[in-house]
């Protein structure tokens, strides 16, 4: 798209140029400029003045015919497609905030790790990629190298509370219940109103009541689901498991759910699935005492052989 604009006769730049020149009738041009308010009539009166109309004519006006352009460009910029696909292939192509965006462009874990890693190789000072990688290490389980990259997220922005609550997170997946509290005590007291990870190791101290509290700003995940069902409210811990996330462990704690409120067919499907998901849980489900009262039934002697 193109648009023009005239402004006319620059007539103020004329007055300009005509006073620096060294044309013997300029006062004669400018008293004629200054007193006929008629343009077309004080242009006349000008181009009458035929010796000095041929020097303005060859010296004043061709620097006054101009054209002023301005272009309103924007940049190309890739598709998420484009970006995604140089974050796992070619990452030296992308800088740093091409690839913290392109990592959000999957929700595969794998790949969001590949591409954090190959950011903070290219971005040593920056403590976003080492934070997300170690989040991403602590949901995977790889719990020493997330606190690795934790640490150095938190070297590189003392008192974030971002990261001070994934440093409790991985304290919290240690045991080390003190250590996590105080950790979310102290990012809650720098602003932070993520009060979700503080209910974790209250269901370690069998504080189930205040896990509830803390977990349930958090709707339809696992550890909720967990912290209700140990509260003894096996119905909203059923309701949370269900639309919680597809995982083994949450499908196991709902076989628990379904055996403890007697519902055989939430048992043996949950189970089932717990199990085709991590065939680790057979074995653990065989042993386990929330299922005695089954132990000896076909349909879960099927399920856990």
């Amino acid at each position: 798209m193109i648009n023009t604009a005239s402004k006319g006769e620059d007539w103020d730049g004329f007055m300009q140029s005509v006073q620096a020149s060294n044309l013997k009738d300029k006062n004669a041009i400018v008293n004629i400029v200054n007193s006929q308010s008629d343009v077309n009539k004080r242009e006349q009166e000008i181009r009458n003045m035929t010796r000095v109309f041929k020097t303005l004519k060859a010296d004043i006006l061709p620097a006054l015919r101009r054209v002023n352009i301005t272009v309103n460009s924007y940049q190309p910029v890739k598709t998420d497609e484009q970006f995604l696909s140089a974050a796992t292939n070619n990452p030296e192509t992308l800088n740093l905030e091409e690839l913290l965006y392109s990592a959000t462009l999957t929700k595969d874990a794998n790949t969001q790790l590949a591409i954090y890693k190959a950011t903070l190789k290219q971005n040593e000072g920056d403590w976003r990629a080492f934070n997300n990688a170690g989040e991403i290490e602590l949901k995977n389980g790889n719990i020493s190298q997330a606190a690795s990259y934790l640490n150095t997220a938190n070297s590189l922005s003392p008192n974030n509370v971002i990261v001070l609550n994934n440093l409790g997170a991985v304290e919290a997946k240690k045991g080390n219940v003190k250590a996590a509290i105080d950790l979310f005590k102290k990012a809650q007291g720098l602003g932070s109103n993520e009060g979700y990870n503080a209910g974790i190791p209250q269901i370690t101290k069998a504080k189930y009541n205040d896990a509830v509290t803390a977990l349930n700003v958090k709707k339809c995940n696992h550890n909720l689901g967990l912290a209700q069902l140990l509260a003894g409210n096996s119905a909203a811990a059923i309701a949370t498991l269900k639309c919680a996330p597809a995982a083994a462990d949450t499908y196991y704690v709902l076989a628990i759910a379904g055996a403890r409120t007697n519902d055989t067919a939430l048992l043996y499907e949950s189970l089932m699935k717990s199990i085709k998901m991590d065939s680790s849980y057979k074995a653990k489900a065989a042993d386990d005492r929330e299922f005695i009262r089954y132990f000896n039934v076909p349909e879960f002697q099927a399920i856990v052989k």
